[in-house]
C-alpha cells in the first residue's frame, strides 16, 4: 500500500525534526544532563591516558560510583522503551541530543557537526583518544562510522526515512586523531528505492579516506512498522 502525501509529508517533517539538535534547551533537566554528559566525556578521553597513582584512579572510581547512586535511583529509559510509550513523538529533539555521533548528551559521542550545504551534506569531527587505532590514527571502524551518519544525512535532511544497505570505504592514507577532520557526502543516483551516495573525508587539504554507500528508501508505513517490532 502506498502512503498518502499527507503521510509522506508528516513522516519527512517528522524525521528533519529528529535531527534537529537544539542549540541552547530551555529545559533544565536536559541542560544539566548535557553538563554531565560533558564530564564525562572529558573523563573518559582523559581517563584512558591517565598517569595518576592507584590511590587517586581509586578515589575518582569511587566518586564516579557515587556520582551514578545519586542518579540511579531516578530511572533509565530506553530509546525503544521512549518510542513505544510515544514519549519520543512529544520531543524528537531530545532524543537527537541523545545519538551516538551527534548527541550532546550523549557521553561517549564525539560531537560530529552536521549541515546541509545545497545538495551536499557536511560532517566536522575531531576524534580523540576513545576512537584511536594505530597511536595517533582514527581506527577505520570510527571512520566508518562517521561516513555512515554523514551520508545518511544526505537523505535525512530531505526528509526521507531510510536505512544503509552497502558501505564500503576505501583508506588513502591514515586520519589522524585528535586532528580535525571535513567529510562531504552527495547523491550520485537513485535506481528504484536504491540511493547511491558518495563521501569524502579530508584532514585539511589531505584525502584520508573516501566512501561509497547504497541506501534503501523506506515508504513512512513500513518505516514505522520496522521501529515498532
Amino acid at each position: 500500500m502506498n502512503d498518502s502525501a499527507d503521510e509522506h509529508d508528516k513522516t519527512g517533517a517528522f524525521i528533519r525534526r529528529s535531527w534537529d539538535l537544539v542549540e541552547d534547551p530551555t529545559d533544565p533537566a536536559w541542560r544539566a544532563k548535557r553538563s554531565l554528559a560533558k564530564a564525562l566525556r572529558r573523563l573518559n578521553n582523559f581517563t584512558i591516558g591517565a598517569r595518576a597513582g592507584a590511590a587517586e584512579l581509586t578515589e575518582a572510581a569511587q566518586r564516579v560510583e557515587q556520582a551514578l547512586a545519586l542518579i540511579e535511583s531516578q530511572g533509565s529509559s530506553s530509546f525503544k522503551e521512549d518510542f513505544d510509550s510515544g514519549a519520543y513523538f512529544e520531543s524528537p529533539e531530545i532524543y537527537a541530543d541523545r545519538a551516538w555521533l551527534t548527541g550532546n548528551c550523549n557521553p561517549i559521542s564525539p560531537l560530529a557537526k552536521l549541515e546541509q550545504d545545497g545538495q551536499f551534506a557536511r560532517a566536522s569531527v575531531c576524534l580523540g583518544n576513545a576512537y584511536v587505532g594505530a597511536p595517533g590514527w582514527v581506527h577505520g571502524g570510527a571512520v566508518a562510522a562517521i561516513f555512515d551518519q554523514v551520508m545518511g544525512f544526505v537523505l535525512i535532511m530531505k526528509g526521507h526515512p531510510c536505512v544503509t544497505a552497502e558501505l564500503a570505504v576505501k583508506y588513502h592514507s591514515p586520519t589522524p586523531a585528535h586532528a580535525d577532520l571535513k567529510l562531504r557526502a552527495h547523491e550520485t543516483k537513485r535506481v528504484g528505492s536504491r540511493v547511491f551516495i558518495e563521501a569524502t573525508c579530508h584532514h585539511g587539504s589531505i584525502l584520508t579516506a573516501t566512501a561509497s554507500a547504497t541506501f534503501v528508501l523506506l515508504k513512512a508505513s513500513r518505516f514505522a512498522s520496522y521501529l515498532s517490532s
